[in-house]
C-alpha cells in the first residue's frame, strides 16, 4: 500500500509518499499549501497513493493562535480534496510510536 502522509502547516505542508509493503520512502517535499492542494486533488497523488494520512492538531491545554486555526482549515481542505480513504494522525501517537 502506498501512503501519502501530510504534515500540514498554516502556509507550508510537508509530504511523504511511503510504500508500506517495501518499507521504502518513494518521495518527499515541502510545498506551499495552495500548490499541494492542487496536487492532492488532481495530480499524481490520487493515481499513485492508496491512502491519505494527515496529521491532526489536538488539545494539549495550551492557548493557541491564528496559525493553529489556519492549519486546521488546511487539514480540512486536504482531506476534502482527497478522493479516497484517509486517516487523521495525532502527533502524540506518532511520538509514542517512534519513541
Amino acid at each position: 500500500m502506498l501512503i501519502l502522509a501530510l504534515d500540514p502547516g498554516d502556509r507550508l505542508t510537508s509530504w511523504v509518499l511511503y510504500d508500506s509493503e517495501k518499507q521504502a520512502l518513494c518521495g518527499h517535499d515541502t510545498q506551499p499549501n495552495e500548490k499541494l492542494l492542487i496536487r492532492v486533488r488532481t495530480d499524481d497523488f490520487p493515481r499513485v497513493a492508496d491512502h491519505l494520512a494527515c496529521e491532526m492538531v489536538a488539545c494539549y491545554g495550551m492557548p493557541v493562535g491564528r496559525t493553529i486555526f489556519e492549519t486546521c482549515l488546511w487539514i480540512g481542505r486536504f482531506v476534502e480534496a482527497w478522493d479516497g480513504p484517509h486517516s487523521l494522525v495525532y502527533r502524540l501517537d506518532v511520538k509514542m510510536h517512534l519513541c
